[in-house]
């Protein structure tokens, strides 16, 4: 957890992408399954212009959980900036139906 923690910092209070994507880093090699970590590097990714990487983790998380509807819309985004504007509309679609918070 203390790597996640310090992770979220980075990005949230310092805006310090490349910092928030060591600490992820660190917290997958101690828990290769961990969905929130995944996801957060998935943003730290997605901050820094590394879109193709951001949806590989977005995707991952996805297959570990397939009601997270954070990790669909944020994929949705990533394919947005990368002109897969069919994968970003099927994405942001499937976040809606989990969460209203994603319409």
């Amino acid at each position: 957890a203390g790597y996640k923690l310090r992770a979220r910092f980075y990005y949230d209070h310092m805006s310090d992408y490349l910092e928030a994507l060591k600490n992820y880093e660190l917290a997958i090699k101690l828990n290769p399954l961990d969905v929130d970590a995944i996801s957060g590097r998935g943003d730290s990714y997605h901050m820094i212009g590394q879109f193709n990487q951001a949806i590989k983790d977005y995707s991952r998380a996805i297959e570990l959980d397939s009601d997270s509807a954070e990790a669909y819309y944020q994929r949705g985004l990533s394919y947005e900036q990368i002109g897969e504007d069919q994968k970003a509309k099927e994405d942001k679609e499937l976040a809606c139906s989990i969460s209203r918070k994603y319409c």
